[in-house]
């Protein structure tokens, strides 16, 4: 089905709605993640609980690089 990129919709007085996970029960982190579409994320995006954020939308994570631990 696919990966969509997906960020808790914003409330006007306190911040951003939480939406919890259904398999690990955390709540989606407020700049976004990645999850695998399913019916639950596209219920919550229809119920206007999260956004889809369009690749192009979605800024660049950190990406580490190197083994730390092993010698050379």
């Amino acid at each position: 089905m696919g990966n969509i990129f997906l960020k808790p919709a914003p409330l006007a007085a306190d911040g951003v709605v939480r939406v919890r996970d259904p398999q690990t029960g955390v709540p989606l982190a407020a700049n976004g993640e990645w999850k695998a579409r399913s019916q639950y994320w596209t219920r919550r995006i229809r119920d206007g609980d999260v956004i889809e954020v369009q690749e192009a939308e979605v800024e660049p994570t950190a990406v580490t690089s190197g083994v730390s631990g092993i010698d050379s």
